[in-house]
């Protein structure tokens, strides 16, 4: 059997069709991995600046910009994960 003029669909189409302005299921799970991970990140940095503060070597030029990067990046990764969410139940 020849397959000459069959086109097979790419692996990352799907087999079914999501309507627009909808996303499958497991794209909302790996956005939630994904958020999960920012913000232990997060928490990592600012609970080594509570537990070491200036004996760390992160941030060492800079403690306070440090502190306050590490701030706006567990803030965006909250707002990203209520966005999220509320986007997954609507």
């Amino acid at each position: 059997m020849s397959s000459v003029g069959v086109q097979r669909p790419a692996l990352w189409e799907a087999d079914t069709a999501v309507p627009a302005g909808e996303h499958a299921e497991p794209f909302w799970r790996s956005l939630f991995y994904f958020t999960v991970y920012r913000l232990l990140v997060a928490l990592l940095l600012l609970m080594s600046v509570a537990i070491w503060g200036t004996a760390l070597w992160l941030g060492s030029r800079d403690l306070t910009l440090f502190v306050v990067a590490s701030v706006v990046y567990l803030i965006s990764g909250v707002a990203v994960r209520a966005h999220s969410t509320a986007q997954a139940l609507n």
